[in-house]
């Protein structure tokens, strides 16, 4: 069985990045990932990433995931269960197989937490969604709510509001976090 000299978990920017670097300095590695691009990729709007001016996640991700194709790096997806070490090689148990490497880099990112209400998972994908960028266009000329009030939700509350009627944000503060870009975007915005 193949040993890499490095197992990278997480395929989102952090993830791609250690890829490439591995690459470059010849290092056998491979990414293992559920989904490449992670929650990067579902961001409406990039505007902090130099060189790039204003970029969708979505578009951002596809020129990680481009950059990355050429240095070859191989890319496994699938869920990873456990991983154990025994002399000096892990081993990195997936859905149906096993990778050994030397070394793990963790580069597992952010996931959108769930709420835990009665009928959250009932009715997800019918009304509840945890991606706005995926999902506005079902929102179209409706009444929303964007649960939390960070950066995520502000984005979220601004990219629906260019679907929907009217956008709630429900947050268990008084005052929003996050970039003060974003908060006065949502203030500002009559439609939220």
């Amino acid at each position: 069985m193949e040993i890499f000299d490095v197992a990278i978990l997480g395929g989102g920017p952090a993830g791609i990045s250690a890829g490439i670097y591995a690459a470059r300095f010849k290092l056998n590695a491979v990414i293992i990932s559920n989904s490449l691009g992670g929650t990067a990729q579902s961001a409406h709007l990039i505007e902090n990433y130099p060189g790039y001016g204003v970029i969708s996640g979505f578009e951002l991700m596809q020129k990680f995931k481009e950059h990355l194709k050429s240095f070859e790096v191989p890319i496994i997806e699938k869920h990873v269960y456990s991983a154990s070490k025994d002399n000096d090689v892990f081993t990195i148990k997936l859905t149906d197989e096993e990778i050994k490497a030397r070394y793990i880099l963790i580069a597992t990112g952010t996931k959108r937490r769930k709420l835990g209400v009665p009928g959250e998972s009932q009715f997800y994908g019918k009304g509840v969604s945890y991606c706005a960028t995926c999902d506005a266009f079902f929102y179209r000329d409706k009444t929303v709510a964007v649960v939390g009030g960070s950066d995520a939700a502000n984005m979220a509350a601004i990219l629906l509001s260019s679907m929907a009627k009217k956008v709630y944000i429900i947050y268990r503060k008084e005052k929003l976090r996050g970039e003060l870009v974003w908060i006065e975007r949502v203030l500002k915005n009559s439609k939220i």
